[in-house]
């Protein structure tokens, strides 16, 4: 396998691991899909730095029966150490009252390889629909 395409597996594993974070609640998980200075700009919710967007994920996501993160789509192109990529999401949130909320959307990323594996340096989400009720 060519570096490049061992980057792009790499990359991949890195917006299924988010999705898995977010899904089992491992709020460490999550943070390490992150650089220590990331930038994530969620439509939805706001600006943040990485330990923002986790203690946000956290207080979010507590009213959570369930929830299911699909991270599809992959379109990843490398330049050395570093990448760009955009990939679909769908959220599925089940509340406790089992009320649903799904939406699907774009994540838009800049990457950089760390001495970690690479890492989401700049997120941009961008939501283009949604069904259900995330709140009362």
């Amino acid at each position: 396998m060519t570096d490049h395409l061992a980057d792009r597996l790499e990359i991949s594993d890195l917006l299924v691991r988010y999705a898995t974070a977010q899904d089992t609640r491992d709020w460490d998980l999550l943070a390490s899909c992150f650089t220590e200075d990331a930038t994530l700009d969620y439509d939805t919710s706001g600006v943040f730095d990485r330990s923002h967007f986790v203690e946000h994920c956290q207080a979010g996501l507590a009213p959570m029966k369930a929830t299911q993160h699909h991270v599809t789509n992959h379109v990843i192109a490398v330049d050395g150490d570093a990448a760009r990529s955009t990939s679909y999401v769908l959220a599925q949130h089940v509340r406790a009252d089992d009320v649903t909320f799904t939406l699907g959307g774009i994540y838009h990323d800049d990457l950089v390889r760390t001495g970690d594996g690479w890492r989401i340096a700049a997120r941009r989400f961008v939501t283009t629909w949604t069904a259900g009720r995330l709140r009362d």
